[in-house]
């Protein structure tokens, strides 16, 4: 039913996208409201004008939005660089180190070896490091192809518990894990 006092309703509606956003309803309460052209082309004109408006907001909020996720972006990929160049430090000192150890002729063929296996340690890091990367390179470019395998849990968590056990205890954190 009608609404008290309410003859007759002018309806345009509004769209945002090509989705029915909302509408613009005029009532008219004389008996007799004659709807001519003049009243149907400043309605449609008051709808288009407010689909406008509505869009540039919808865009503008859009375009904060993807601001905000680019700015995110710079942030994770500055840390990620940092992060990186700690990471590749590490591994690349120790190569470094060990390989100036050598250098020293009285050394016993047991600290040699320790020595090298450490060189042999430490290369091998980097180069997990550096496939790591090309492989976050792939995820983000959508080509990386995964092999599910089955590993032997333990043995990794060995493997993560060794990398990080040295740093943790320099700052006086206890690692534990059961597996």
């Amino acid at each position: 039913g009608m609404v008290a006092g309410v003859n007759s309703l002018a309806m345009e509606r509004i769209f945002l996208d090509g989705t029915l956003w909302g509408a613009i309803v005029v009532a008219y309460s004389a008996s007799s409201c004659p709807r001519d052209a003049q009243q149907a082309k400043l309605l449609k004109a008051i709808a288009h004008r407010l689909e406008m408006a509505v869009g540039r907001e919808n865009n503008r909020n859009r375009l904060i939005q993807a601001l905000k996720q680019a700015q995110d972006a710079n942030k994770a990929k500055s840390f990620f660089l940092a992060s990186m160049s700690h990471e590749i430090r590490t591994p690349l000192n120790a190569v470094i180190g060990f390989a100036e150890l050598l250098k020293d002729d009285d050394l016993s063929r047991e600290a040699q070896l320790d020595y090298l296996t450490g060189i042999s340690h430490s290369g091998n890091a980097l180069l997990d490091l550096i496939n790591d990367v090309l492989d976050l390179s792939k995820l983000e470019a959508e080509q990386m192809v995964f092999h599910p395998e089955k590993i032997d849990f333990e043995a990794l968590c060995h493997e993560v518990g060794n990398i990080f056990r040295g740093r943790l205890t320099e700052k006086g954190i206890r690692l534990d894990y059961e597996i």
